[in-house]
């Protein structure tokens, strides 16, 4: 999910009936991003806004980031560099989810870290030196994981342990 960080600066672009037309994203290394589709909401003060983001499955909660509105803000389009953001009820529920899969699928120990570096984007050799196994193991463990959840593949396995519905069974 592409939200705002602290230090990124926002624009955010509204109808003079408050409707969301565009909001933009800008990362401290200067690149761009729109992540209006990620936006349900802005609640605007005098001195900072908050934009709330969708929840990305049902039961999640979404995220919302908080932003100081510089001197030349109008309401049609805030600026603002982002001070706080809120993401706990969401990356909780996902550690929750992916826990309860793991189990249900009766992941081993190694197969429960090797998934857990998955998930957060390691790639096989990176595994493999922070678990001091080879990456052949790490294959092993992942073709293992894929196995017991009836699937093939990292985006698959990801996937499934996620709880993210209507993927194929391999």
């Amino acid at each position: 999910m592409a939200k705002p960080e602290p230090g990124d600066t926002v624009f955010v672009g509204r109808r003079e009936d408050g409707e969301l037309l565009d909001v933009f994203r800008r990362r401290a290394d200067g690149s761009m991003s729109e992540i209006t589709p990620e936006v349900e909401r802005v609640e605007v003060d005098d001195v900072s806004f908050t934009i709330h983001g969708r929840r990305p499955h049902p039961g999640v909660e979404g995220w919302h980031a908080t932003a100081a509105r510089d001197n030349e803000s109008t309401d049609a389009m805030l600026r603002g560099v982002v001070q706080a953001t809120e993401s706990q009820g969401w990356a909780l529920a996902c550690r929750e989810r992916v826990s309860a899969n793991m189990t249900r699928y009766g992941l081993t120990r190694r197969e429960r870290e090797t998934a857990w570096l998955m998930l957060a984007g390691r790639s096989n050799a990176e595994i493999a030196d922070a678990l001091f196994i080879t990456d052949q193991t790490v294959k092993n463990h992942l073709t293992s994981i894929g196995l017991r959840a009836g699937v093939s593949g990292r985006m698959m396995i990801a996937a499934r342990l996620l709880g993210i519905e209507g993927i194929a069974d391999a």
